[in-house]
């Protein structure tokens, strides 16, 4: 979706994204998503897996 949403912006306004974007021809940045899962130790997140593992028949931790 990222890459249709760029290639569209720049056919319809190149010259004004050429003064500003004159490197590359995106918006875009690589990032990364982090989650909190509140108040809970490590031991029970593990205790947690191991169970929906063992329900879903995946691997351990």
């Amino acid at each position: 979706m990222k890459s249709y949403t760029t290639y569209y912006i720049w056919k319809r306004y190149p010259d004004y994204l050429r003064k500003h974007f004159w490197k590359e021809h995106t918006f875009w940045t690589d990032g990364y998503f982090v989650c909190s899962v509140g108040n809970v130790s490590e031991e029970m997140l593990k205790n947690i897996s191991m169970v929906r593992d063992e329900k879903e028949g995946g691997s351990k931790c």
